[in-house]
């Protein structure tokens, strides 16, 4: 069995909803196409009623009492924390397919593998177009937000980097 708890209630619900059509169009396919490892896929997805910490209890019973042998990540980075150190207590792999946060992956996981494209990779695009076309200085603003401000950072380190002039991020 394949567990995942993605958010179904919650303000994040809405957002989830390609992450979980996503997950049962992966299904079908690696089905159709004879299975994982010869087997079947039987997914199962749960509602994390939008909570990480919620999100970190339910793969917690998924692996104790719900005999799931792989683990895809939820939907977010914080769900993607608390849900991924279950994992690496038990030593079940997971795959993150949507907590982008580098944060996900800074405490050095063994069994949690990457999928998502991380929020920091969007700045080095950014600097290269920005020194690509002659630019010296960058205004660089962003929402107030985890996942804005590590992009509007990440773009500022690559600016840097590429000899432009980021300048002081504006957050709004």
């Amino acid at each position: 069995m394949v567990g995942a708890a993605v958010s179904q209630s919650g303000m994040l619900a809405a957002l989830a909803a390609d992450y979980r059509k996503g997950l049962a169009v992966w299904q079908d396919e690696v089905n159709r196409a004879g299975g994982l490892l010869g087997r079947r896929i039987e997914l199962r997805l749960l509602d994390d009623g939008s909570s990480a910490v919620r999100a970190g209890e339910l793969y917690r019973d998924m692996i104790r009492e719900g005999g799931a042998e792989l683990l895809i990540g939820p939907f977010g980075s914080a769900a993607t924390l608390m849900a991924g150190a279950e994992a690496e207590r038990a030593r079940r792999v997971m795959i993150n397919g949507s907590g982008a946060s580098r944060t996900v992956h800074r405490r050095g996981t063994r069994y949690l593998f990457q999928s998502a494209v991380p929020n920091t990779a969007y700045g080095e695009g950014v600097a290269a177009l920005s020194r690509a076309a002659g630019l010296r200085n960058l205004f660089i603003l962003a929402r107030d937000d985890l996942t804005s401000r590590e992009m509007a950072q990440a773009t500022h380190d690559a600016a840097s980097s590429a000899g432009l002039d980021p300048g002081e991020i504006a957050i709004y």
